[in-house]
């Protein structure tokens, strides 16, 4: 204010005035400018102290105890911590009022809600997560081979990239179940107890293989797993090379289902068959599956 004439440029700030009844005992001159301040006298009100709790959460994996990241925690329905891989090892600290919270920990194989009470003493609340397998397809062809598919699985959905596609066929666990992929949403082949079938917490769906994996367990259930992709005419599965495989690396890794969380694991490719050369194995016989991260 005043406001601007036509043609002029506007001001960086517009000072709006308007009237105010105050009384006198609270304005004061100011010396250096000559306008009228308002004194504010601060006053010491007593506030009563609301001591707050630390509850802990974290997650692991329920084979070896492994910690895991990529967890989202809520409290009362509100989403307030993220454990990531880079702080998996303490997981995320809540500072909570006295009285009864809902405290809801998810990662895309499994979910736990507690209702908590904090006391004076620290609380940890731990999300056991199943091992779990979710196959996918990645494609990376170049100009020699525009149709080039790599086959992985990982252990977490939420880590698989928006340019990747669910696995179409079928794969059968060591205990020789065979799972079905429609190629439509992902599906999570999850190493627990019953064969169940539910939604994941993800959105997808998991597929119970009707274990229960123990410490070490899970890299024996995993390289177990034989994906058998649907092979599109005009090309053939090959799966990775033996001495790359995770059957053959399991050793002095520690818990396998927490690599594979971090790291995608390959377990073989879809390629082109040049004319007059047979191409590849299909995959119900194609042998050994992946490795950790080689691609």
């Amino acid at each position: 204010w005043p406001p601007t004439p036509a043609g002029s440029a506007a001001p960086a700030s517009t000072a709006l005035c308007v009237p105010v009844a105050l009384p006198t005992s609270i304005l004061r001159p100011d010396p250096l400018s000559g306008r009228v301040a308002i004194v504010v006298n601060s006053l010491a009100l007593p506030v009563a102290a609301v001591p707050e709790r630390l509850v802990t959460v974290r997650a692991e994996s329920a084979c070896c105890g492994e910690a895991i990241g990529n967890v989202e925690v809520f409290v009362d329905g509100e989403k307030c911590g993220w454990i990531g891989a880079e702080d998996r090892e303490g997981g995320v600290g809540l500072s909570l009022r006295p009285g009864s919270h809902k405290v809801r920990a998810r990662h895309s194989n499994a979910e736990q809600v507690w209702s908590v009470v904090p006391t004076s003493d620290p609380t940890e609340l731990v999300l056991q997560v199943p091992p779990t397998a979710w196959p996918f397809t990645t494609r990376v062809g170049g100009e020699d081979d525009p149709d080039l598919t790599l086959i992985f699985i990982s252990g977490d959905r939420y880590s698989i990239g928006s340019a990747s596609d669910p696995l179409l066929g079928q794969v059968t666990t060591g205990a020789g179940r065979v799972v079905e992929a429609t190629g439509e949403d992902f599906l999570g082949i999850r190493f627990a107890p019953g064969q169940h079938a539910a939604p994941s917490p993800a959105g997808d769906f998991l597929a119970n293989a009707d274990a229960d994996p123990g410490p070490g367990d899970c890299g024996l259930l995993l390289a177990g797993l034989v994906p058998d992709p649907a092979v599109p005419d005009g090309m053939a599965y090959t799966p990775v090379e033996e001495e790359l495989s995770l059957a053959a690396n399991l050793e002095s890794r520690g818990c396998i289902f927490a690599r594979i969380c971090e790291l995608e694991c390959r377990f073989g490719k879809l390629d082109t068959v040049e004319e007059g050369t047979e191409g590849g194995t299909p995959g119900a016989s194609a042998g050994t599956p992946g490795t950790p991260g080689t691609a």
